[in-house]
């Protein structure tokens, strides 16, 4: 299936990882530069990982999990990862309070997708 001018469609397979299951999302006629909203469903190691690189490339983000602790420890790690960026000198601190200010957290799924162009799914199995 694809999504076109109508944004993201999620078809889900599965029903592990507290019911989330695996999405997949694709894409046609659609250029990078095009996506302007991500959501990244799981805040684990990989997750918060995927969202700093999207807020890197321009993209608004919206971090998902299901409770607010390991969505909050998630934004903790992005938070952590770019004080490091700009304490080796990579970075300076206003960039990095840009980048952040891109990612946002949420534990409401329908929220966090809504209006997305890109959602990537990071959920541990």
């Amino acid at each position: 299936m694809w999504a076109r001018n109508r944004g993201p469609k999620i078809l889900r397979c599965g029903s592990e990882s507290a019911g989330l299951g695996g999405a997949v999302i694709l894409f046609r006629d659609m250029d990078a530069k095009d996506l302007k909203k991500a959501a990244v469903l799981g805040a684990g190691t990989m997750g918060n990982g995927i969202a700093q690189v999207c807020a890197q490339a321009g993209m608004e983000v919206v971090l998902f999990d299901i409770a607010d602790a390991p969505l909050q420890k998630g934004l903790a790690n992005i938070d952590a990862m770019l004080a490091k960026g700009v304490a080796r000198g990579k970075m300076e601190q206003a960039e990095a309070d840009t980048l952040r200010s891109r990612v946002s957290g949420s534990t409401d799924l329908a929220a966090a997708v809504a209006a997305c162009d890109l959602v990537v799914e990071a959920v541990p199995e």
